[in-house]
């Protein structure tokens, strides 16, 4: 299912907290001033322009309506820029817009100008917003070499997932109300994407601080409590490697010397394959009960994650191979 997003300058979103309780009756006479406009844009303009006090002729009606709201328009002015605002206001008009939602938390205002107020301090100045934003869906990547990143996410309650590769970390979020995306090949904070699907909670939740190197440390510092699953997880699936390896090798020198009828000692050497065979399977049999001992004491490996881990380590060789092919 497509999920509506608002896209929202925070400046004009302050403004229009600030401005809540007059909004509805500002915007009817508003688009009422603009239905008798022959351009929109003019009026617009010359709204901006009388606001600051700038000399110029206007129209009656343009002064009466500014004379009825100028209160709310210097407000506006305060935190946005009243031609901004009303731009931005353009976009309020469906029932899945940030209006909509502000409207059913009307109490919450007080609190929501606080992580607004935030946000804008983090020099975030647009972000993308529904409530219908589920970011513990989302399991990421980041390889410890920050080059090799395009993006680096950011949440909250992070949690970073063990695997085979410890040059890469994986992790989600358990619950995030914010999905910061940085763009690796910068650290201008304005150059990072931050979606919300909330407005009312509390700012402390978010950064102190917005940067990739900041991110990613944090991320690392993750991964580091957690070296003994990495290196649980590498071992289990070396030892999952090394038993299909030594089967495989097995299994065709087992086959080769069937092939050597002419050999004298044939029959005693797959004697001493059968001997082999077995002493392997008891290997492997040793193996898997230790894997299965593991997983039992564990509170984060499965067999299922293992599969996924081996998965993707065979799927690494062969595109290894290939390259090299």
């Amino acid at each position: 299912m497509k999920i509506e997003i608002s896209r929202v300058y925070t400046n004009e979103l302050l403004a229009l907290c600030h401005v809540f309780d007059k909004y509805e009756e500002f915007l009817t006479d508003l688009n009422e001033l603009l239905n008798k406009s022959k351009k929109e844009i003019d009026t617009i303009y010359n709204l901006e322009q009388l606001s600051h006090g700038k000399f110029g002729i206007y129209s009656r009606t343009l002064k009466e309506f500014y004379e009825k709201h100028k209160e709310i328009i210097d407000e506006i002015n305060k935190y946005s820029h009243i031609h901004t605002f009303i731009c931005q206001a353009h976009t309020w008009n469906e029932e899945t817009s940030i209006y909509y939602y502000l409207k059913s938390h009307k109490e919450d205002i007080p609190n929501i100008i606080k992580t607004i107020e935030r946000l804008i301090s983090l020099g975030i100045f647009e972000i993308e917003f529904s409530e219908k934003f589920d970011f513990t869906k989302q399991v990421n990547k980041m390889n410890i070499r920050l080059r090799d990143n395009s993006y680096i996410h950011f949440y909250e309650n992070i949690e970073v997932i063990p695997s085979y590769n410890s040059d890469s970390i994986k992790y989600r979020t358990t619950s995030s109300a914010y999905d910061i995306e940085l763009k690796a090949e910068r650290n201008d904070v304005e150059f990072c994407t931050i979606q919300l699907n909330s407005l009312n909670f509390d700012p402390e939740r978010l950064p102190k601080k917005i940067s990739k190197e900041e991110t990613a440390d944090q991320i690392i510092s993750l991964k580091e409590k957690r070296q003994k699953d990495y290196e649980m997880i590498k071992s289990l699936i070396n030892l999952r490697i090394a038993n299909h390896s030594s089967v495989l090798s097995f299994l065709k020198l087992e086959l080769e010397m069937r092939k050597l009828d002419s050999l004298s000692s044939k029959e005693e050497l797959l004697e001493s394959m059968k001997k082999t065979r077995d002493g392997l399977e008891q290997i492997i049999n040793a193996n898997k009960q230790y894997e299965l001992e593991v997983i039992t004491n564990s509170d984060f490996i499965t067999e299922e994650l293992l599969d996924k881990e081996e998965q993707e380590y065979q799927g690494s060789v062969m595109s290894q191979v290939i390259h090299i092919m």
